[in-house]
This record gives structure tokens, sequence and C-alpha cells, in this order.
């Protein structure tokens, strides 16, 4: 799956609905994530 975003709030809300439709059949449960941004280093 290949998602274009224009700015990172459209990155953070894509992420919040993925989970929540998820984490959904579990009830109404609270969690909280994190995305870290890892880059590769220049040798």
């Amino acid at each position: 799956m290949s998602i274009n975003f224009d700015s990172d709030e459209e990155k953070n809300v894509h992420i919040r609905n993925y989970l929540d439709q998820k984490i959904s059949k579990y009830g109404d449960i609270k969690y909280a994530y994190a995305v870290i941004k890892k880059e590769k280093r220049k040798t």
C-alpha cells in the first residue's frame, strides 16, 4: 500500500484512523503511539 502525504498532520490522521480501525474490535481502549523518523548515516 502506497500513500502520498502533503503534511505531517495528514500522516498523523492516517495513522490514528488506521490504529482506531484495527483496535475497535477490543472496545474503547486508550492508547498512545509515536512515530520516529530514522535517517541513514552517511559513511
